[in-house]
Parts: C-alpha cells; structure tokens; sequence
C-alpha cells in the first residue's frame, strides 16, 4: 500500500500525531514509569506539547519536527491525525480534510475503526456508516485486503482519524535502565551504543570517544552526550563478536566491571548492514 506522507497536513503548522508504544505496555505496576520516561523523552527530544490518555500518547508538535519522533526510543509507530467531535458528522468533516481526493491511484479502500472506548456505536457500525459516506463521495470501491488506502478511526472521548502508521524504533525509553559507559571509537561501538539505548541504558562515552561517532548517535539521545563524559556507569560495552574470542586475551574474564556485549551473536554483513541504517 502507498505512502503518501501527509501532504494533505501541509495547511497546519502543527499536527496532533498519535504515538504507539509496545514493550512499555507489559511492565505491569512499573508501567507507568516507563511511560513517563517516554513522555519526557518525546518533550525533550521534540520539543513538542504531549498528552497521555486512554492508553495513548498524544503529540501536538511542529511540522517540521514531525521526524524526529523516529529517533525516540520506546515509540513502536506513529500517525498524524485529525481530531474530531462524537458525531458521525463530525468524522466525516474530517475524512474529507485529509484531501485523499488529491491522489488520481486510489480506487479502493477499506475503514478501520477502534473503540478505546464503547462510545458511538460497535466498531462494524461506525466501519459500514463511514464506508457508505466514502463510496458516496469519492466512488472508490471497499476492499478489505487489496486496498489502496486504509482509513483508520479511533474513538475515545474523542475520534481520531488518520491513514497512515510510520513506524519507530521501538524499544524502551533512554534512561530506564541504567548507564553504560562506551568507547564510541569505530562502527562497532557505535550499533553498540544504539542497542544498548534501545533497552533504555544512558550511554556513558568514555576516553578515547570519536566525536563525531558521538554526533551520529546523539540524536536517537534525550541528553546531551558530550556533557556525559565522567558520570559514572554500572556497565561498560564491548563490540567484540564471536570471530573476536578466537583472538581474546580473556580481558572480559579480568575486568571487575560488568561487561556487556550487545553485538556478539553477528556477523559483519549484519553489523555493516545495521550501522548504515543508523548514520543514513
């Protein structure tokens, strides 16, 4: 399916972005610390005013910062929307501000519709009426599976209606799980470095760091990492993979302090393949 990329937003300065999480979601009674980590990280790192509620983190941020939110751990995916009103007319208002009637390959489509809440009527009553108002305006054809846009609606106290989901780098929040401290001095470090932040860890760069390693990582980072340098850490990372133990001199088995060592079930192909998704 298409990737439209919102040009139908491009009449707002900010846009109210729905934001996903995952894992966070399983913490049981820790929850809601993960989710506060989450919240303050997405303010820090965007800049951007955000609300949680119903289960949802919602974001009313900059256009122009819109892709930041890629850069934020623990956010699974994300969907610029529009909000409206309980009503169906409401709801339609706002399918037909999406300016969908701008793109000449669209013929079929389908309505997805979730309640966080039991509010309006069932999902399959709130699919079937808004489905009938697209056939009526656009002429477009339902197609549950082989369709060209999906329209997504969500219902709380209030309706949220989007078509696309972009997603994010998932994870856990930075700052939930400790400080690690890395030598950020070669592409190794540094897909180290971005996989201990994804479960949450601060990353520490120690002596002997590469600034501009440092730089490429920073923006996946809610702190600044140059300020970082002498904190203390809990752990310290290691890039060695498998190959490496053939030559090892046992220094992990020597060092008091616990290392970590993120990459060590790949190959180079995987590591090279993963570190140009991080500095592209």
């Amino acid at each position: 399916n298409p990737t439209f990329l919102y040009p139908h937003f491009s009449i707002f300065s900010k846009m109210l972005t729905i934001v996903r999480y995952g894992e966070i979601a399983l913490k049981g009674q820790n929850r809601i610390i993960f989710e506060n980590q989450l919240v303050g990280n997405i303010r820090v790192q965007t800049g951007a005013n955000v609300i949680r509620r119903w289960n949802r983190i919602y974001v009313d941020i900059d256009r122009d910062k819109l892709s930041l939110l890629k850069n934020v751990f623990g956010i699974v995916s994300y969907s610029p929307c529009i909000e409206a009103e309980l009503s169906y007319e409401s709801i339609q208002d706002a399918i037909m501000k999406l300016g969908l009637d701008g793109y000449d390959h669209i013929n079929k489509f389908r309505i997805t519709c979730q309640r966080l809440e039991k509010n309006l009527d069932t999902s399959i009553e709130i699919e079937k009426k808004l489905g009938g108002f697209v056939i009526d305006n656009f002429g477009w054809k339902v197609s549950l599976k082989d369709y060209d846009v999906n329209i997504s609606v969500e219902i709380s106290n209030k309706a949220y209606i989007f078509t696309e989901k972009v997603e994010g780098v998932g994870g856990l929040p930075v700052g939930c799980s400790g400080n690690v401290g890395v030598k950020l001095d070669n592409d190794k470090s540094l897909l180290c470095a971005f996989l201990l932040m994804k479960r949450g860890c601060d990353i520490i760069p120690t002596e002997g760091s590469n600034d501009k390693l440092i730089q490429k990582i920073q923006r996946f980072a809610p702190y600044n990492l140059k300020d970082a340098f002498g904190r203390e850490y809990i752990a310290v990372s290691s890039s060695r993979t498998m190959d490496d133990f053939n030559e090892s001199d046992n220094a992990v088995g020597k060092n008091t302090t616990l290392t970590l060592t993120p990459i060590i079930g790949m190959d180079e192909g995987e590591i090279k393949q993963r570190v140009m998704a991080i500095i592209k």
